[in-house]
């Protein structure tokens, strides 16, 4: 038989432990199957689709989208209980939701092309992308000022440190790795340190982001409950 309630706990800190392992891990197989790749060993191609964090269709590139996903979710429950910004922490939700979608279906790549020849872009503006992404961080910046400088300080500060995880890596390197791509360095060394430091920052950026709300929800809301059925009239 069925209980009428259930309780589930989540221990953050253990999670977090557990993901960080995880990035470890598929970092030091990326590592192994880069320097390993011309000797064609065998079970090659499992290590690449386990661990190349620089394209899609591989493993990396679903965890950052379970971790935008939940991000995305813990967000919603936060906006669904906050009792000020609520607007503020649903568009956060989904933009979060976005770039989940985005990890797997690479949107932005397949926008990049056509504008990139359109405007004749090359060198740091090669993956022609990150020129909307700019002016969309200036336009959020600005929207998300006040909402940002009223949260606690611990939540602020690790907010702030994912932010320039997330823009420092998706788009400052993007724009370095622009410079190789088109160019026989893009098979060399500097590019994979590049590609690599630059997917790091992501993964960092989405665990502490989960961490974060993780965090929140721990000191502001340690009784939320989910209830599944018909939404209450009222």
């Amino acid at each position: 038989m069925l209980t009428d309630r259930l309780e589930i706990t989540i221990d953050r800190r253990r999670l977090t432990r557990w993901l960080i392992v995880g990035v470890v891990a598929i970092l030091i197989l990326h590592f192994y199957w880069w320097t390993t790749d011309s000797l064609d060993l065998p079970g090659e191609t499992l290590w690449r689709r386990l661990s190349n964090v620089d394209v899609e269709t591989t493993f990396p590139t679903w965890l950052s989208s379970i971790l935008h996903l939940t991000t995305a979710a813990l967000l919603a429950i936060i906006a669904r209980a906050a009792d000020s910004y609520r607007r503020h922490w649903v568009f956060l939700a989904v933009i979060f939701l976005l770039f989940s979608i985005d990890e797997v279906a690479a949107l932005h790549e397949t926008l990049a092309a056509p504008v990139r020849f359109a405007f004749g872009l090359d060198g740091i503006f090669y993956y022609a992308w990150v020129l909307p992404a700019l002016i969309a961080v200036v336009v959020l910046g600005i929207a998300y000022t006040r909402f940002l400088l009223e949260l606690p300080a611990p939540i602020k500060q690790r907010v702030i440190v994912a932010a320039v995880l997330l823009i420092g890596g998706a788009v400052g390197l993007e724009m370095v790795a622009g410079t190789f791509a088109g160019t026989p360095a893009r098979d060399g060394w500097p590019y994979f340190i590049v590609s690599t430091i630059e997917e790091t920052m992501e993964m960092a950026s989405a665990i502490l982001m989960v961490d974060t709300l993780l965090l929140y929800l721990e000191e502001r809301m340690p009784h939320v409950s989910l209830r599944i059925g018909a939404a209450a009239a009222r």
